[in-house]
């Protein structure tokens, strides 16, 4: 897949996450914006395989960034209006970090039928094709994953 295919199928979506979390649209739009940058500049020398992940872990990252610059601003102006973007930031962010922790104790297969089915709300019959398994397979690996990550969350919240 060419960058420009890449930057089409990814844009949107990295956009309304950004939004989602970061709750303001021209913060979400610069953060998607320097996280496509970054996919740029290495993009030739990336698996393509790994690009779709890698570029999710970028786009959090940016919104890490994101976040730190909003405690800094905090600290420094302690207005209502910066303590409140920054408690959404911060639940939001908790949130992501255990949802990435519990994403990474999957296994691969797992962690990218997941990513399938939920970010790119692929069918089972796509994922199959996609990952060269039987469409059962790939039914299993997401079951098998949810529970995993709701099992897990529902017992980091108790």
């Amino acid at each position: 897949m060419n960058w420009d295919q890449f930057f089409k199928e990814h844009e949107k979506q990295a956009y309304l996450i950004a939004v989602k979390y970061i709750k303001n649209k021209d913060d979400a739009f610069d953060i998607v914006q320097e996280a496509m940058i970054s996919m740029y500049k290495n993009y030739e020398n990336i698996n393509q395989s790994e690009a779709k992940p890698l570029f999710y872990k970028i786009l959090n990252s940016k919104m890490t960034d994101k976040y730190r610059q909003l405690k800094r601003l905090w600290n420094l102006f302690s207005s209502e209006e910066i303590e409140m973007e920054y408690n959404c930031i911060s639940e939001v962010k908790k949130e992501i970090d255990l949802l990435q922790k519990e994403l990474d104790k999957l296994s691969s297969t797992q962690q990218r039928v997941f990513l399938l089915k939920t970010v790119e709300e692929m069918t089972f019959k796509e994922i199959a094709i996609a990952l060269s398994i039987s469409e059962s397979t790939a039914k299993t690996h997401y079951s098998r994953g949810l529970k995993k990550i709701q099992e897990n969350v529902n017992h980091n919240e108790n």
